[in-house]
């Protein structure tokens, strides 16, 4: 008999909270009760994941977890990405809820996948559908470590024993490929900030820095680089760029990364704006933090005044 269906069956112990967070990743919802029992039912296109409340469900010790294999894991991460940027204002790698970067997984036949760790702590991982492809060139003993460090980062949720694997094998393989090592330094930052190890993932992100990339490799480790403005200070950021512009950040730090803007001083922390008193009508300036001003080929420009409240929005 063929096009079976298997649903899975996730627990929680609010069935609103969980129902609102898939919400943000573009489901809907299609069912729910409150009694007898809590039950809420999700759905993404042909997608679907059932919730059932349990009283004083602690998420932190969830074994709730499933696969699921999509057309292309790419458009479904971006997909995820923007809507948890919508939300949090970033992707959230630590804590619960959280979501991994696409990465290669040793323990699923080297194929990539990520996954989604719910508001009840139920890992939804997601593989491509379809056979693996091959890697036709040799790995590097620090990119073998990465894989081993993902199978108990990303796989387990062990990453205390993914740091260790990483810190080894960084200290090893001093002589190992750019693009390995900037891989492996990412995910590095990506675990020290999972276990509010501060002092580690800057170390890491200074030695990032300092890796030489050709035009070649920085393009191969691009999507890497960009995913971690996430992760980072944006003013750290805009203060590396000036000596290491292939480094990471945020949007506004990239377009601080041109060769004429990074001779600039290094720009106050508020801004004075043109805005308009909406109590009188009559225009006002007021001081407004550097990070809320958008900026367009490197020149300030403020909200519409349709969009202020205040004097600003």
């Amino acid at each position: 008999m063929a096009n079976e269906v298997t649903i899975p069956l996730l627990p929680r112990s609010s069935i609103d909270e969980m129902v609102a967070f898939y919400e943000v990743l573009g489901f809907r919802r299609t069912y729910r009760q409150t009694k007898p029992n809590p039950y809420a039912v999700v759905r993404r296109e042909d997608w679907e994941l059932h919730f059932f409340g349990i009283d004083g469900f602690d998420p932190e010790t969830s074994y709730g977890t499933c696969v699921v294999q999509v057309p292309d894991i790419g458009v479904v991460h971006a997909a995820f990405a923007e809507g948890l940027r919508a939300r949090y204002g970033k992707v959230p790698a630590q804590g619960i809820p959280r979501m991994t970067r696409p990465r290669r997984r040793k323990n699923v036949d080297e194929v990539s996948g990520f996954s989604v760790v719910d508001p009840g702590g139920n890992w939804i991982r997601i593989f491509p559908a379809g056979k693996p492809t091959e890697d036709a060139e040799p790995a590097s003993k620090l990119r073998v470590a990465l894989d081993n460090a993902v199978v108990q980062g990303d796989s387990r949720g062990d990453h205390t024993q993914a740091a260790k694997i990483l810190d080894g094998a960084l200290t090893r393989s001093t002589d190992a490929p750019a693009v390995d090592r900037v891989e492996a330094l990412a995910y590095r930052v990506e675990i020290a900030r999972r276990t509010g190890d501060t002092t580690r993932a800057e170390a890491a992100l200074a030695d990032l820095h300092a890796v030489p990339l050709t035009d070649t490799e920085r393009a191969q480790v691009a999507e890497t680089l960009n995913a971690l403005e996430d992760l980072t200070c944006p003013r750290k950021c805009c203060r590396a760029r000036r000596t290491h512009r292939h480094a990471l950040g945020c949007r506004t730090c990239r377009q601080l990364a041109s060769p004429r803007m990074s001779q600039l001083a290094p720009r106050p922390p508020f801004l004075s704006v043109p805005c308009r008193n909406v109590k009188t009508g009559g225009p006002r300036r007021t001081r407004v933090p550097f990070a809320r001003v958008r900026r367009v080929n490197s020149s300030p420009v403020t909200f519409p005044e349709s969009q202020t409240v205040g004097g600003f929005r």
